[in-house]
């Protein structure tokens, strides 16, 4: 795996484990990274849905392991999680309550395996979108929220999503004329 061929080692007190729990009836993928696991635990929630960023961790991550335990998690139908199960089922099981669903279940799979009471969520878009809601839902499960690139408009932010890829394919086009 070519994330793998760059990460950072971590000390024999700490964790760099990369597993597949069952989460919502299918299998998902985890991966648990700290210098210590009696540091407290970030759950991150990547963007999307869709938008994984395990293959890119060791641009932004390595510094938090040194006081957290942060675990990447490739939510229903995308990264690694994608491949373990059959796309056309899972499809059909895409909703916000079942990406709800599997964040709180995703944490208390957590906090048993790392034997923590509360953890921390870090959302990022579609994942601050979860966290919000998952952080409301269940507050006595997390110590602390954090959200980055909050979604405040699904439609405008989709309306600039596209404006945004056809301006990059101006050049492109007119490259070619």
């Amino acid at each position: 795996m070519a994330f793998l061929s760059k990460r950072k080692r971590i000390k024999a007190t700490g964790i760099d484990l990369l597993e597949t729990a069952t989460i919502g009836g299918i299998s998902q993928v985890l991966y648990f990274r700290g210098e210590d696991t009696k540091n407290p635990i970030i759950l991150f929630l990547h963007g999307g849905p869709g938008q994984p960023v395990m293959p890119f961790l060791h641009k932004f991550q390595y510094e938090l392991e040194k006081e957290y335990t942060v675990v990447q998690w490739d939510q229903r139908n995308s990264g690694k999680t994608f491949f373990m199960n059959d796309p056309e089922t899972v499809l059909k099981t895409l909703s916000f309550e079942q990406s709800l669903k599997d964040a709180h279940e995703v944490t208390q799979y957590i906090k048993q395996k790392l034997n923590k009471n509360q953890i921390i969520v870090l959302g990022h878009s579609w994942g601050a979108v979860i966290g919000t809601a998952l952080v409301q839902t269940y507050p006595h499960d997390y110590i602390a929220y954090i959200s980055l690139g909050q979604v405040v408009n699904f439609r405008e932010t989709s309306v600039w999503d596209l404006i945004s890829c056809s301006m990059q394919q101006i050049p492109k086009v007119t490259r070619k004329i």
